[in-house]
């Protein structure tokens, strides 16, 4: 895919402290991902997935490398950047609306009113016109992760960073939520980087794949997904897609079957 680089990597290291002892959690990561790209990042339970988008979100520093965003260092949390995390990370106090407007906050030059129409139209992208007015409390988990990610994209980050953000949700409403983020990545072309354990997941979403080894996190393959769009559920039951899950399957074995002796 041809565009502006959103997000560069290079030779990217973490190391931390434990007890005194170093634990390498990522090792020499390299790789790219261009405006308005959809990439996802699978690999084996701790391999340094969340700990490699936690440093992409200024949330834990790098120890060595290059880390940059639109040509400018990680040094920290920046409104560049939206987070949806596995959990959802909603204001219990506030109403729906409020949830969505509290990150336009800072956005400068935006009229009450202005804010109120942009978390609106977010919340009726994500399938939620109606419920401004409820509390996340009163919604489902499926619910409450849209309003998530209608605050994320509100104020329109340079790059999402998604947290396996469905991990915590049934199969069936996984399905759907990740029908509906498609939907609103294809109308809107926010850039996108996903980190998920579940590889339909991974394909079904990407434009590319970037598989880590076991710990410490190296990318292992980066992986095309040439299927076209739009895509459904329907998607995964082609041999095309079928073909690519044999492949990444089998590079995850790999790393397993490594960690486990």
């Amino acid at each position: 895919m041809s565009g502006p680089v959103k997000l560069r990597a290079e030779h990217v290291r973490k190391v931390f402290d434990v007890e005194g002892k170093p634990l390498v959690a990522v090792e020499d990561v390299t790789m790219t991902v261009r405006e308005n790209e959809f990439v996802t990042i699978v690999g084996t339970s701790g391999c340094g997935k969340s700990t490699f988008l936690n440093m992409v979100a200024g949330l834990i520093p790098i120890t060595s490398g290059i880390l940059e965003v639109d040509g400018r260092p990680v040094t920290g949390p920046g409104a560049d950047r939206g987070m949806v995390f596995q959990k959802y990370t909603l204001f219990p106090w506030l109403k729906v609306l409020d949830n969505v407007k509290f990150s336009l906050k800072k956005k400068k030059g935006l009229s009450a009113q202005e804010k109120d129409k942009i978390a609106r139209e977010y919340l009726r992208l994500v399938g939620l016109a109606g419920f401004e007015d409820a509390y996340p409390s009163q919604l489902s988990g499926g619910m409450q992760q849209r309003v998530a990610i209608a605050r994320a994209l509100a104020y329109k980050p340079s790059i999402l960073l998604m947290d396996e953000p469905f991990g915590a949700l049934d199969a069936q409403t996984r399905g759907l939520m990740q029908e509906l983020l498609l939907k609103v990545w294809e109308e809107h072309k926010t850039t996108i980087l996903f980190v998920t354990h579940d590889i339909d997941e991974a394909i079904f979403l990407a434009d590319r794949v970037y598989v880590m080894t076991a710990r410490p996190g190296r990318i292992k393959q980066e992986v095309a997904v040439p299927i076209p769009r739009p895509r459904d559920y329907h998607t995964m039951t082609t041999p095309e897609f079928i073909a690519i899950k044999r492949q990444v399957m089998d590079l995850i074995r790999e790393e397993s079957m490594k960690a486990m002796g």
